[in-house]
């Protein structure tokens, strides 16, 4: 059997195509505008603060994330029943204390 007839030939692949782009035009555009009708309505100090302590902490978050990622993908003696799935359900408390935390700090 021919890798067209399972994915739909050349059809499927335009329509996987245009999907794809069309959510990530979506996920691009709405947040800007939604951002320019905020930026419109307030002023820079009520919005510049907030922005930069949100990209400060996503900013801290996302690199937190990044080496907990690698240090997971580089454990070369993981076993099935190995500590690598243990540590990986770290990341949700661990963020979730994380995001508290640089709320409390932001905010207060």
């Amino acid at each position: 059997m021919s890798l067209a007839k399972v994915h739909g030939g050349q059809g499927g692949f335009l329509a996987g195509y245009a999907y794809l782009f069309l959510t990530q035009a979506v996920s691009r555009l709405l947040p800007f505008i939604v951002n320019a009708m905020v930026a419109r309505r307030l002023t820079p100090e009520e919005f510049g603060v907030p922005t930069v302590h949100f990209q400060l902490l996503s900013t801290i978050i996302l690199t937190s994330r990044e080496g907990f990622r690698r240090a997971l993908m580089r454990d070369t003696k993981a076993t099935e029943d190995s500590s690598q799935e243990a540590a990986s359900w770290l990341v949700v408390p661990l963020g979730a204390l994380l995001s508290a935390g640089g709320a409390a700090t932001g905010f207060f």
